[in-house]
């Protein structure tokens, strides 16, 4: 993630003073037709990366947590809509508008799963697209090459445990809600319909899932940061609280393990920063195994180069420029997702810490981290205003990070990704034959369910033509 030259206003050649702030480095490198033919394969790459994934291992089997939607589904057929059951929780999470999604599929393609799964990459997708194009809005001299890193993080395969899992659709809802609400946020101007409507994605991804509530996190630091009126930032407020009010107004699950966090600080504060450094996509398989020290020590180096990154090249200084605040709303999202986390799953130890669905909204901090370092208006300035760790080596440092995501998270999510293969082909030749199947492999579908509720929505699932039922 190199740099590029600083000191271009200054160049008096005709060349370079027709050249974009910013490319000198990259012209003295390659020529304008493979800049061109590099940015298209950055993009391209890994769109058809998460594609291929989906459609070589993406099967049409419910399995696990998705069979609830069984029961959302079934309601549609007798009443819609059925409010109770729309929005009735799944474990800590609201899920109100995926629940609307699955009645949809339900009703159009039998609830085929693959196509949900292609539906969730596709908002991922855009998800991306939408955090380049609010960045570049303000930082139109960035070369569309610089951005190609940002693509390859966020759809990196080290998240197929969401890609190709139809029932975490849900949390690429809430990406997209979080895309849509920074760049309407972060334009030049806000408007009284533009933070209206800021308000209506946030609420979507509020109730889509537990983590969209952060959503209100990244737009307050938005609107701190590009000095918005004070009447704005108090209604974001009350609509963020009254949000959340109603988010947990009457949510009757329990979590059990709820206490583990607060009286076990040390080992709460390790599955955290494990939970950080495992973008790298390393799976356990057993609660009890020890802990992965490069895994800890990566998690680590990466909160300390997003505090130096923030702390060099932003801190609470307000910036009504540059692209920077962007990246800081990115890392507040990650940072308060990882603390959810710790709260419900720390119970699980590194086990808890190493699920790949994680990884979606774990990436968002190395992404953040790219977008606070990548050139901007007035970089130099700011630079030599304040002491610290050279800009240079925090980029680096941030380019280090991302080839080792981009390497190790390509190998783990290829093998685990092919170990979940083969689990739902398994699980389909269960369900086709489910009838006749001894008790003890019918649990397959659902280790933490007994087998009279998965023969239950099994039965359901095949009266409806559901899924791999459907004709």
């Amino acid at each position: 993630m190199a740099a590029p030259a600083t000191d271009v206003i200054t160049h008096s050649t005709d060349r370079e003073a027709t050249t974009p702030a910013g490319s000198t480095r990259l012209e003295r490198l390659f020529s304008p037709f493979w800049r061109r033919v590099l940015t298209a394969l950055g993009f391209a790459v890994p769109v058809a990366g998460v594609l291929v994934m989906i459609a070589s291992w993406g099967l049409n089997v419910i399995v696990n947590d998705q069979w609830a939607d069984v029961t959302v589904i079934k309601s549609s057929y007798g009443h819609f809509p059925d409010w109770s059951v729309l929005w009735q929780p799944h474990n800590e999470n609201r899920i109100f508008f995926p629940n609307l999604m699955v009645v949809a599929l339900a009703h159009l393609d039998h609830f085929d799963i693959t196509v949900e799964e292609f539906l969730g990459a596709a908002m991922l997708i855009v998800s991306y697209f939408l955090f380049i194009l609010a960045h570049r809005r303000r930082s139109p001299s960035t070369p569309w090459l610089y951005y190609c890193p940002v693509m390859l993080l966020g759809l990196c395969i080290t998240q197929w445990g969401n890609l190709i899992w139809g029932f975490q659709t849900a949390w690429f809802v809430v990406m997209l809600a979080l895309a849509v609400t920074v760049y309407v946020l972060d334009g030049a101007e806000l408007t009284w319909p533009l933070l209206a409507a800021a308000i209506v994605t946030a609420t979507v991804g509020s109730y889509s899932s537990l983590q969209g509530l952060t959503i209100w996190a990244a737009g307050l630091v938005l609107l701190y940061y590009r000095r918005r009126s004070v009447r704005q930032i108090v209604i974001w407020l009350v609509a963020a609280a009254l949000v959340t009010f109603w988010y947990f107004y009457n949510l009757r699950y329990v979590n059990p393990h709820s206490g583990y966090a607060r009286h076990h600080l040390f080992a709460s504060l390790k599955f955290f920063i494990f939970e950080l450094g495992d973008i790298v996509g390393v799976q356990y398989q057993n609660y009890r195994s020890p802990i992965n020290y490069p895994v800890f020590l990566f998690g680590i180096f990466l909160l300390a180069l997003a505090v130096l990154s923030w702390a060099r090249l932003c801190g609470l200084r307000r910036d009504t420029e540059s692209s920077r605040a962007i990246g800081v709303a990115l890392i507040v999202v990650s940072l308060l997702f990882s603390a959810m986390v710790v709260q419900g799953r720390a119970i699980f130890a590194y086990l808890g810490a190493s699920f790949s669905r994680y990884t979606t909204v774990n990436l968002l901090l190395l992404v953040g981290i790219y977008f606070i370092l990548l050139p901007a208006p007035h970089e130099e300035t700011i630079a030599r205003e304040r002491r610290g760790v050279p800009v240079p080596v925090l980029r680096w440092a941030a380019a280090a990070s991302t080839v080792t995501v981009l390497v190790a998270g390509t190998y783990n999510g290829m093998y685990a990704g092919h170990f979940d293969y083969q689990y739902q082909v398994t699980s389909a030749q269960i369900l086709r034959h489910y009838r006749s199947e001894p008790p003890g492999s019918i649990g397959t579908l659902y280790i933490f369910y007994p087998d009279s509720y998965i023969l239950h929505q099994a039965r359901i699932a095949q009266s409806l033509r559901l899924s791999l039922f459907a004709p």
